[in-house]
């Protein structure tokens, strides 16, 4: 027996030490560079202590986070706190942004994270499930089943997430104090507005929740998550969970039982339903809205009327801006008037046909690709149209060059089979020529300044990451 314990002793210590290694490999000065020049350095989001990517010592920066995260004393900045809207009436929704060193050491704990926790990631687009969601629903309506729905949302759900109860769910998996005391430090780190005074960040220390936008944040939720979609995956026909936005299909008979299950799971985990956005309903029967997408009982599928006016809000906010932004604009980047209408039409089509970059495609209509409803992708043409025959700049009338919403989307479905586009930008495929053009048309180089092909690349990419966030900014709050 003495013998057994001791053979155990050595596996788990030896099992320990192999865990730790591999943890500490994400921070080693060699992958935090590749992290950063990844990841970080072409973002530019300065941090609460405003020190930009190009200003980080990095070879100093790096040698400091692989020796605290070794040690377990690597303690995180207050995070700068960045207010989003949500809408007329609601409370804006709290993003955190770290320091440009802690966005590195956050990138580096999420690929562990990940690595540890892979059933945990959520790999799926939303659109993805839409599809998936659509051939469920004809597979019930050609079997002629009577089948209900449960449409949920969970109130306040990163900033009631009890961080006890997963840091339990973390040590299931992981038992090296050092990743516990960076992961629990980096959930309790306090967001803070940017003016604040240093004395008085202690006000802003929450006792639970963890921040949104960390690179961790969505795999941490997915974690707390875990045994719940267990166990309403159980109990039900279909069940998707995006975040916190909950779809459950079962037969209507056990409608109240699921919905009970429901609310005990969640209470299990100290959290609540949002009862004003829990719906039930019958399939084929029933209108629902789920991830920005209108499901309707007569199986087309359209887009929420809030997110087709955010859209419609975003376009004519641009256009109608156009005049009285347009001497302003010129003075100051020293560009003639066809120079400016070329900008102009860019940034509107932009806007319209969504963008692919790194391979990745951004926009309101790639995200929104899995609906049927073409009579919406129309009104929307029309629209812009209308915009344009107020507008100045454009003597009152739409240009050609000005892409449109029903073109764009059948050239994302073209994508989607595997045929090239030409019609919606890739920026993977310009050359310097076209990044100089591209910048210099923005005023964003300095004429008596020479740069290089590295410059070029990495402001195009700096320019390049708030132009994706801004196409971005029409997906929020989806649920």
């Amino acid at each position: 027996m003495k013998k057994s314990r001791v053979k155990y002793s050595t596996t788990a210590a030896k099992q320990r030490r192999i865990s730790k290694r591999k943890f500490l490999s994400n921070f080693t000065n060699r992958n935090l560079e590749k992290v950063f020049f990844y990841r970080i350095a072409n973002k530019d989001n300065a941090g609460i202590d405003g020190i930009h990517s190009h200003d980080l010592k990095k070879e100093e920066s790096f040698e400091i986070i692989n020796r605290k995260v070794q040690n377990g004393t690597y303690k995180f900045t207050p995070y700068a706190e960045i207010q989003l809207p949500k809408g007329r009436g609601k409370f804006p929704r709290i993003i955190a942004l770290p320091t440009i060193r802690d966005q590195v050491v956050l990138s580096a704990l999420k690929d562990y994270l990940h690595n540890v926790f892979s059933q945990n990631v959520n790999r799926k687009l939303a659109n993805t499930y839409i599809y998936e969601l659509d051939k469920e629903i004809q597979k019930i309506k050609e079997n002629d089943q009577k089948c209900g729905f449960i449409r949920a949302d969970i109130s306040g759900f990163y900033d009631n997430i009890d961080r006890e109860k997963l840091m339990n769910f973390i040590r299931c998996k992981v038992e090296i104090p050092e990743a516990l005391k960076l992961i629990y430090r980096s959930i309790a780190n306090p967001i803070v507005p940017r003016n604040n005074k240093r004395s008085q960040r202690f006000h802003y220390y929450a006792p639970k929740g963890i921040p949104q936008g960390l690179a961790i944040s969505n795999i941490l939720a997915g974690i707390y998550m875990s045994k719940f979609d267990t166990a309403i995956n159980m109990v039900c026909k279909y069940f998707v969970r995006y975040v916190d936005d909950i779809l459950i299909i079962c037969p209507i008979v056990e409608i109240f039982n699921v919905m009970e299950r429901l609310r005990f799971e969640i209470s299990k985990l100290g959290l609540e339903l949002n009862e004003k956005k829990t719906q039930t309903g019958v399939i084929g029967e029933d209108n629902f809205d789920f991830l920005g997408y209108k499901l309707k009982a007569d199986g087309r599928i359209s887009i929420r009327d809030t997110s087709v006016h955010r859209k419609i809000s975003s376009l004519a906010g641009k256009i109608t801006s156009a005049d009285h932004k347009r001497h302003e604009f010129r003075n100051l980047h020293k560009i003639d008037l066809k120079t400016y209408k070329k900008v102009l039409v860019e940034d509107i089509n932009e806007q319209i046909t969504g963008v692919i970059s790194e391979s990745k495609k951004y926009g309101w209509l790639f995200y929104f690709s899995q609906i049927n409803d073409i009579t919406l992708l129309h009104r929307l043409d029309r629209i812009v149209e209308k915009l344009c025959s107020r507008c100045h700049t454009f003597l009152k009338r739409k240009p050609k060059a000005i892409k449109s919403f029903i073109t764009s989307f059948r050239e994302i479905h073209k994508l989607q089979q595997g045929v090239d586009s030409h019609y919606i930008p890739s920026y993977d495929d310009w050359d310097i020529r076209q990044k100089i053009e591209f910048l210099n048309n923005r005023g964003l180089l300095i004429e008596t300044r020479k740069y290089t092909k590295v410059d070029i690349d990495r402001l195009f990419k700096i320019t390049l990451h708030k132009r994706l966030l801004s196409l971005e900014r029409d997906l929020r709050d989806m649920s």
